[in-house]
Formats: C-alpha cells, sequence, structure tokens
C-alpha cells in the first residue's frame, strides 16, 4: 500500500472521529458542515485511491482548487492558534467586554459557560470592575445573549449595579460598536484600557474589528474551547476570517 494512501487513512479516521463527536452539534452550523465536508474528501480519496488518482489526471483543476483551500484555511488555523500567545491582560482594567455566542433552549451554551467562567473569575478578582455583556437575540433564542448572561453572572454573586447589557448587536464587529456606544454613556474615558473576554479562537478577528472601531487600548482574557469541538469553530472562524480580510481590501 502507498504511503501516501496510508496517510490519507489516518487524517480520514481522525476526521471522522471529530466529525462523529459533533454531529448533533447545532451552535456552530458551518464549522460543522465545512468538517464534514473535509471528511467527506478525505474518506473519498483514501477508500477509492485509485479512482481518486485517475481523476487528478482528468480534472487537475478541481483537485488544485480544492488544495488551495484547504491550505489556505489551514494557514489561517495556524495562525488562529498562534496568535493568541500574544495576548495578556494587564490585570487592572476596570471596564470588561464579554462578547456572546448562540445558545439554545433559555441556558448559556458551552462556549458562552466557558466565556463567562472567565468574566467570573475575573470579576471576583476585580471588585471595581464592571462588565458590559454584548449579545442581541438571533432567530431561533427566546432572549438576547446579552441576558442570558446577566441572568447567568447574577445567578453567581456578581451584583447587578456592575453589569451594563447590549441586547442589539447581533455580530461580533456589532458587539463592538454597541460596547463603545455604552462606555460613552457611562462618561468612561477613550483612554480607559478595556478587556475584552472571547474564546481563543475568536481573538484575531476581535482585535482586527476593535482595530476598524478605533480602540487601541485594549487586552484579551481568551477562554479555552473543548476538544472535540475545536476543530468546528477554527473552521468556522477560519472562513469569517478570510472573508474579512477580502473584504477589506
Amino acid at each position: 500500500m502507498p504511503k501516501k494512501r496510508i496517510w490519507l487513512i489516518a487524517a480520514a479516521a481522525v476526521l471522522t472521529i471529530f466529525s462523529l463527536l459533533n454531529i448533533t452539534e447545532a451552535d456552530c452550523a458551518i464549522g460543522r458542515n465545512f468538517l464534514f465536508a473535509i471528511t467527506l474528501w478525505a474518506l473519498f480519496n483514501a477508500i477509492f485511491y485509485n479512482t481518486a488518482e485517475r481523476l487528478k489526471k482528468t480534472l487537475p483543476a478541481l483537485f488544485w482548487t480544492v488544495r488551495v483551500i484547504l491550505a489556505l484555511i489551514a494557514a489561517m488555523v495556524a495562525v488562529m492558534l498562534i496568535y493568541p500567545l500574544t495576548e495578556r491582560p494587564e490585570g487592572e482594567e476596570r471596564l470588561v467586554l464579554v462578547l456572546g455566542a448562540k445558545y439554545a433552549g433559555d441556558e448559556a451554551s458551552l462556549i458562552m459557560r466557558e466565556r463567562l467562567e472567565k468574566a467570573l473569575e475575573y470579576l471576583e478578582r476585580n471588585p471595581e470592575a464592571s462588565a458590559v455583556l454584548c449579545g442581541g437575540q438571533v432567530p431561533g433564542e427566546p432572549m438576547p445573549e446579552a441576558e442570558i448572561m446577566r441572568i447567568w453572572l447574577l445567578a453567581r454573586g456578581i451584583s447587578e449595579d456592575r453589569l451594563y447589557l447590549d441586547s442589539a448587536s447581533r455580530t461580533t464587529r456589532e458587539n463592538l460598536s454597541r460596547a463603545l456606544e455604552i462606555i460613552h454613556e457611562l462618561g468612561v474615558s477613550e483612554d480607559e484600557p478595556l478587556l475584552i473576554i472571547t474564546s481563543s479562537f475568536h481573538c484575531m478577528r476581535v482585535r482586527a474589528y476593535a482595530t476598524d472601531a478605533g480602540i487601541q487600548e485594549l487586552s484579551f482574557l481568551l477562554a479555552p474551547t473543548v476538544w472535540y469541538e475545536a476543530p468546528l469553530w477554527y473552521l468556522r472562524e477560519a472562513l469569517a476570517s478570510v472573508r474579512y480580510c477580502f473584504t477589506s481590501l
């Protein structure tokens, strides 16, 4: 058996495991569907190896297009894995922006809970700090994401007068723009350093949006992502980052 086919079988097996672990995942449908597509492509190349090799000769443009797309996504994921290593909170920020995430039912999703746990740790450690909870209501959600986060933090002892809600924004870019409006309404100086709490995979694009919005004095406190969901979120974020790069040209 050719060594190339062995590597393809191994890659297809790993991708299949991750796909099965996330087959019912609804919070990141774009990432899940893209992972499924990559898995099917790998399975086809591994199982029908000889057929795939013949097709590469008859349809070279198709195979090269897929390779370029996968290489671009892989490069973006690699950058997203490295980039958060450069971000460290100063530990003195008095204003925290907690970015929301999609949820189902009336409880915080896993991604949202991971961010909220980081926010809770910081707010307990810094009793003078306040938080702007960012996230509006999207189709399928019974209430704004900011409200779900407020309920979660109140239940764990954070006083309501430390929490401010952005219940209107529906995208990351809107989160930051609306948060800036709330900060101005509170009379906070633009020079006041901000701490943004989000997930590691989200960090690079949030930094780009913050720069676009004119936010310069900021740092990040990054929540981890559970290992079996990480491929979905990194793939989704890679696609969003590629789109941002092209729309910013």
